[in-house]
C-alpha cells in the first residue's frame, strides 16, 4: 500500500489545472416602481409629462436599484442568502455597484421608435444599467424577484413601461365663423 504525504497532496492540488464558470449574480430594479404613466393628452411630442415617471421622479426616482439585501458577513456560520443581494468582500465591505444615470422616458413603440400620436405606447427608459468597480459581477433584472429563476433581464440598457396618449378635446365653443 502506497502512502502519500500531505506535502505530495498539496503539491498535486497546487499544480492542478481546470476551468470554472462564474455566473453573474442577479440584481433587481426596485420593485416599487410605477408600471405605467398617467394618460397624456395629445400634444404632438413624445415627452412624458407625468412627473412621477421622470428619471428623478417627484419625490424619488421612478427606477432605482433594489439595495434591500446584502450578503451575510464572511464570519457568519451557515449564512442565509437571498436573490438580488449585493455581495461583500473579504473585509465585509459591500461591492461597489449602483444604477447608472437613467434618462427621462419618452413615448415609443417596442422597437424604440418615437410615438407622438394617440394610442397605447411604451415609456422607454434608456441607460438603465450598472456602474461601479464591481458592476461586471452582476446582471440587472426587472422586478419582482421571482421564486424560481432570475426573471426578466434588462436587455440593451432599456426598460419599457406602459404609456398612453389620449385625444385632445376641442370644445365646440372653440370655433368662430
Amino acid at each position: 500500500m502506497m502512502r502519500r504525504t500531505t506535502t505530495s497532496i498539496m503539491h498535486r492540488l497546487a499544480t492542478s489545472q481546470g476551468t470554472a464558470t462564474i455566473t453573474k449574480a442577479p440584481l433587481y430594479l426596485k420593485k416599487s416602481i410605477r408600471l405605467g404613466a398617467d394618460a397624456k393628452i395629445y400634444d404632438g411630442t413624445d415627452a412624458v409629462l407625468d412627473l412621477a415617471m421622470k428619471a428623478d421622479g417627484t419625490t424619488s426616482p421612478n427606477i432605482t436599484l433594489n439595495k434591500d439585501n446584502y450578503a451575510p458577513a464572511s464570519t457568519v456560520t451557515s449564512p442565509t442568502h437571498h436573490k438580488g443581494e449585493i455581495m461583500l468582500d473579504d473585509g465585509n465591505n459591500p461591492d461597489d455597484v449602483d444604477l447608472t444615470q437613467v434618462t427621462d422616458p419618452t413615448y415609443t413603440d417596442t422597437t424604440g421608435a418615437k410615438q407622438i400620436h394617440v394610442g397605447d405606447h411604451k415609456l422607454q427608459y434608456k441607460n438603465v444599467g450598472l456602474r461601479g468597480a464591481d458592476a461586471g459581477n452582476y446582471d440587472l433584472y426587472l422586478p419582482p424577484i421571482p421564486a424560481v429563476g432570475n426573471g426578466n433581464k434588462v436587455v440593451g440598457n432599456t426598460v419599457y413601461l406602459a404609456g398612453e396618449i389620449i385625444r385632445r378635446e376641442i370644445p365646440s365653443t372653440g370655433f368662430e365663423v
